[in-house]
């Protein structure tokens, strides 16, 4: 394609056309002088492979490429270097040189037309000079810092109208100065998709949370990123993948404006990827699909988030077990999907074993305080940008009311996003994949059965274990109290929790239509569940659930069938305390 690159404003005064007489070779052939005028002090020699252009003022112009001196040797030239100082590049000068690139010193103000060859990459070091804008995409602008972005974070309890109206194209490309050497500047876009696990930052809830973090502190390292957020409170991948959805319309809509995504991060609710393993797969990959099918080369990366007080206490677990069974899911829908997975919760666990004195959650023990949303701002940057996220300076956004953390609690969450990243397992490092703790775990819901007379009942039933010489030691059952609308209740009427990562083996008692609330098809083919019809608190066809086939499983299942049991469980019965 033929290229013109029109250069304003200086146009050469036609007085000093007379002086335009042919260049004076030197003896070697390789040294002209090539002022285009007495003012003008001008010299361009061939040094090895560069033809270096030295002085000051303006270049004199050539009628046709031919005329150049150094035409004769244009094939053996490969880089031209112009002196700061030069002030115009001359018609038809540099045309015949097809070398990669030039940069343009500043002190040039005026190329004439047709200068230079229609391939060369030019990367201007004086931004002002106006250029025809039909050639912009064949221009570097110099910028000694990482240029601007547009980063746009869309909250859906905040934001009131579509995230494509915040969108803003920048056309130009940029590039910096590398002790000598010519970088460009390589923008990435990154595309955060999740809830309040992401855009919390611990202190406000309407900010960047998270990935405006990330943004600083790649900022910070010198590192050309955009970053854009979708995010709704409680919402599911499975929302974000629904067009129909207010979360998802934003997410379709901006995907299908903007093709050129590099990374995009999908964080799900916060329990939902070990308690409702399946849905969370369903959503990754809608979403998965969904990226693929909109964008040239993104990459995927899973948000895996972290164990909580709140919510182990509620799951009656440690913080360390809840990462753990958070870490197995994502491990397991990253490998399903073949995408990476950033494991933000193990850098929390990794904290919170070795420097309890550093918290990082929120006042609701649940959410990311600052150190955490810091935490896992870093390791995400670690991961996905593949930097050492130990060097950067960043401490925080005063736009966001954000803290000032010490030096020391820096340097700890920094090293945790570092061996996080890096995958750096220690000795004394906590659980890194959840095992299963009893050999029989007893799931009971409460709405159905007072915690008393299931105790009889556990206690008949680990009376009969002695009398048949079997070991129980490993035994156990968690007794859930709540209401139908409480998380108990839908844990155990669903089977979305208790019946995942090993957290019951048998459910006692359940809801009886037990296949119509999602029954073996919810859990998968690999979950076997067999319902018992019994009568508890004057309620007809409870079901007692088996996960799973093992032979402590039917232990109990089969002491339920027995006289005794069915004495215990008999309506009149009167528990003994």
């Amino acid at each position: 394609m033929s290229k013109k690159i029109i250069f304003y404003p200086l146009l050469a005064s036609l007085l000093f056309l007379s002086s335009c007489n042919s260049p004076s070779p030197s003896e070697t052939e390789k040294s002209w002088e090539i002022g285009k005028n007495v003012a003008s002090e001008m010299k361009a020699e061939v040094v090895g492979s560069t033809l270096k252009i030295t002085g000051r003022g303006e270049m004199q112009d050539f009628s046709k490429a031919s005329e150049t001196p150094w035409y004769s040797v244009r094939k053996d030239i490969k880089a031209v270097d112009i002196e700061e100082g030069i002030t115009s590049l001359g018609e038809k000068s540099l045309i015949c040189l097809g070398v990669e690139k030039i940069v343009i010193p500043s002190s040039i103000t005026n190329i004439a037309r047709d200068a230079i060859f229609d391939e060369t990459l030019i990367y201007l070091k004086n931004n002002d000079l106006e250029l025809d804008l039909y050639f912009e995409p064949y221009v570097y602008y110099y910028s000694e810092n990482a240029p601007e972005t547009n980063d746009v974070f869309w909250q859906s309890d905040f934001e009131k109208v579509d995230i494509t109206t915040y969108l803003k194209e920048d056309d130009k490309l940029y590039w910096h100065d590398v002790e000598g050497e010519v970088v460009n500047w390589e923008k990435q876009k990154v595309l955060f998709i999740g809830n309040s696990f992401t855009y919390r930052n611990g202190v406000i809830d309407h900010s960047s949370g998270v990935p405006g973090i990330f943004d600083d502190i790649a900022s910070d390292m010198g590192l050309y990123v955009e970053t854009y957020s979708i995010t709704g409170p409680g919402w599911y991948l499975d929302a974000h993948a629904s067009k129909t959805d207010t979360c998802g319309k934003q997410v379709d809509l901006l995907l299908n404006a903007v093709s050129d995504f590099d990374h995009v991060v999908l964080q799900e609710q916060s329990v939902n990827p070990f308690e409702n393993y399946n849905r969370f797969l369903n959503g990754a990959t809608l979403l998965r699909n969904k990226i693929d099918a909109t964008q040239d080369h993104a990459q995927v990366h899973l948000y895996e988030t972290w164990g909580s007080p709140y919510s182990a206490n509620e799951r009656k677990i440690t913080i360390n077990e809840m990462e753990a069974k958070l870490r197995k899911a994502y491990k397991d829908a990253g490998e399903a999907l073949n995408v990476d997975v950033t494991y933000v919760g193990r850098a929390f666990s990794d904290v919170y074993t070795h420097h309890p004195d550093i918290y990082l959650w929120a006042s609701d023990n649940r959410h990311q305080g600052y150190t955490g949303a810091y935490l896992s701002a870093a390791t995400h940057v670690c991961k996905m940008l593949d930097v050492d996220v130990r060097e950067t300076h960043f401490v925080n956004n005063a736009k966001y009311s954000a803290p000032v953390l010490s030096e020391e609690v820096l340097t700890v969450l920094k090293q945790g996003a570092y061996d996080s990243a890096h995958d750096i397992i220690h000795d004394d490092d906590p659980i890194i994949d959840p095992v299963k703790e009893y050999d029989l775990e007893i799931g009971v819901w409460g709405r159905w059965i007072t915690e008393a007379q299931f105790k009889d009942l556990y206690d008949a039933f680990i009376e009969d274990c002695d009398a048949k010489s079997i070991n129980h030691d490993k035994f156990h059952y968690t007794y859930y109290q709540g209401a139908t609308t409480s998380d108990p209740y839908y844990y155990i009427a669903n089977f979305s929790g208790l019946a995942k990562q090993n957290m019951s083996d048998i459910i006692f008692p359940c809801a009886t239509n037990l296949n119509a609330q999602d029954g073996s098809a919810y859990l998968g083919e690999e979950i076997t569940i067999t319902a018992l019809n019994i009568t508890l608190n004057g309620s007809t066809n409870r079901c007692v659930a088996k996960i799973n086939d093992e032979d402590n499983t039917n232990l109990f299942y089969n002491f339920v069938l027995t006289d005794e049991g069915k004495t215990i469980l008999d309506p009149t019965y009167v528990p003994a305390n």
